[in-house]
């Protein structure tokens, strides 16, 4: 939690792979957990000085504990993260003003991919919860 709230971008890439580790880990019992991890990762995820690549890592995370704890997730999270994946998708669409920055290209192919590979398994997710 320390790692996801401080300044220290490797640190919170690391505790964000350690919270799709503990998603996978716990499947459908990670949902205790949510009001303490999602806040966080929304927060880091609209926060204007945070490195875009803790960025990207976080939206993994959100896959992952939407896909494991479906129902508590959705009833909870649903609404905040399509507005944040929405707001993302916006970010990614704005090539044309970095067409000369390749690493920025890069970077918001990367975001695109991320965006989908998280709205789809938050999709899967609710429909499997029903």
């Amino acid at each position: 939690m320390y790692a996801l709230k401080g300044d220290d971008e490797d640190c919170a890439r690391v505790a964000c792979g350690i919270i799709s580790d503990i998603a996978t880990a716990f499947n459908e019992n990670v949902q205790i957990y949510l009001t303490s991890f999602v806040p966080p990762l929304l927060q880091m995820l609209s926060a204007d000085d945070r490195d875009r690549n803790t960025k990207l890592q976080a939206l993994l995370s959100l896959g992952d504990l939407a896909i494991n704890a479906p129902k508590s997730y959705c009833e909870i999270y649903l609404a905040d993260t399509i507005k944040i994946l929405h707001q993302a998708g916006e970010v990614s669409l704005n090539k044309t003003a970095f067409k000369d920055d390749q690493d920025v290209l890069d970077y918001l192919g990367e975001l695109q991919s991320n965006i989908l590979n998280c709205y789809s398994t938050i999709i899967s997710g609710a429909k499997d919860a029903g």
